[in-house]
């Protein structure tokens, strides 16, 4: 999945397992709360991903299906 934040900054992660998590790669699990904000949603879609150092607006701007 695909985000642009309300900066600009585009961003994209792969929602996985919790066995095949890689941060470094952008593999987040399905149980993070950036996946967990996520799931479900459209392109177009925003969300208000809310951390420690602040709320963050994300526009879904693409979804790839893995097979």
């Amino acid at each position: 999945m695909t985000v642009v934040d309300d900066e600009g900054r585009v961003t994209s992660w792969r929602i996985v397992g919790p066995d095949e998590v890689d941060a470094a790669h952008g593999y987040i699990s399905v149980a993070s709360p950036v996946a967990m904000a996520l799931i479900g949603k459209r392109v177009g879609d925003e969300v208000t991903l809310r951390r420690p150092k602040g709320d963050v607006e994300l526009t879904v701007t693409r979804i790839e299906h893995s097979r």
